[in-house]
């Protein structure tokens, strides 16, 4: 995405043109900077294992209070933040079915279910990706402005300042920060 912004800006140089990437690409791109690839990992595994193995499936649907493991996408933007929710949402339910069939399933699969520290790893990781995905949201609507891309990269600014500051300068340029100042929320 840089490098055809960069030959744009070359061909177009004296042009009123402004090239600018898409805010929702580089959002996507900043939630998964985020998001540790160690507790993603984790995570994945259990729900593979959950949707790959039929006796452990089958225990999965007969829970009432669980839904149906979501693995992230790269083209299902924000889908890293479904993945985690239906981890923790699903957690009792794994907690439960490997307390009952420990004998039945794979040892590392039981040893993650029941590591608390991923548990509230994954917790944390859904309130950092929470701001990241509403803003990822709001971009994609069919009214969202330029002026509005420069403003949700603001308010995630604040929060997420180190993580965020280097996606902040590839996706916004000066056409984004005009767009804002004249047309501020």
């Amino acid at each position: 995405m840089e490098k055809i912004r960069r030959e744009l800006e070359q061909k177009f140089e004296n042009s009123t043109l402004m090239p600018y990437a898409c805010g929702v690409h580089w959002l996507n791109l900043l939630g998964q900077d985020i998001t540790p690839s160690s507790i993603k990992k984790h995570v994945i595994d259990i729900h593979k294992y959950f949707q790959n193995h039929h006796a452990p499936g089958a225990w999965l649907k007969e829970c009432s209070e669980c839904v149906s493991p979501q693995l992230p996408g790269c083209t299902r933007w924000g889908s890293q933040l479904t993945c985690l929710e239906t981890f923790i949402r699903n957690h009792t339910s794994y907690v439960k079915i490997t307390n009952e069939h420990y004998e039945e399933m794979d040892r590392n699969i039981v040893a993650h279910v029941r590591d608390f520290n991923i548990y509230e790893q994954v917790k944390d990781l859904i309130r950092q990706l929470k701001p990241v995905v509403s803003a990822l949201t709001h971009l994609k609507s069919d009214c969202a402005t330029v002026a509005d891309a420069c403003h949700v990269w603001c308010e995630l600014l604040k929060p997420h300042s180190p993580g965020v500051k280097k996606r902040f300068e590839q996706a916004i340029v000066d056409c984004h920060i005009l767009a804002y100042v004249l047309h501020p929320k």
